[in-house]
């Protein structure tokens, strides 16, 4: 509601990426929609926890950065070492805090990003996907490189999605 904010476009975005590290990348997203959140590894996802003060600091940091941090490199059951699995538990213990930022942020959709040969993210698509579904919000899978003929193909997939969620 700033006068002298950005001006709003047609969708709010949560992007959630792999890495998100290209500027050009960012335009595109941009031009079409407001990204409001940016939960990727070089966006806010190492950030949005605090590192707990232990006697050895670096203690504190390594458990934060491989307990804490919601990675690919990283599962969590909902029940640890529970042998009955629920697919929706698993999916909320995994990615829970995703509905907290859409809620936060007033996101309309969600844009679910990977950098090419990211094998560890791209496995985990098929399951955010189904947690953005399970929450009622639109979700769209865009896989691109780093070459400047992937942001053509980019920008007709955004401005599809954004038509969609608007």
């Amino acid at each position: 509601k700033r006068p002298d904010g950005p001006q709003a476009k047609e969708a709010r975005l949560l992007v959630v990426s792999s890495t998100l590290d290209d500027a050009e990348v960012m335009e595109v997203l941009e031009a079409r929609a407001n990204v409001v959140m940016d939960e990727s590894c070089g966006g806010m996802r190492p950030y949005r926890g605090e590192v707990e003060l232990t006697g050895d600091p670096l203690d504190g940091l390594a458990h934060h950065y491989l307990h804490e941090v919601t990675c690919a490199r990283t599962f969590r059951e909902a029940v640890v070492g529970e042998t009955a699995k629920l697919y929706s538990g698993d999916l909320e213990s995994r990615f829970g805090y995703l509905r907290h930022l859409a809620e936060e942020w007033h996101v309309d959709g969600a844009v679910i990003l990977l950098v090419r040969y990211c094998d560890p993210f791209g496995f985990e698509v098929p399951s955010l996907r189904d947690y953005f579904d399970s929450i009622g919000i639109p979700s769209t899978y865009i896989e691109y490189d780093y070459s400047r003929g992937a942001l053509a193909p980019l920008r007709t997939r955004i401005e599809a999605f954004v038509e969609t969620i608007g």
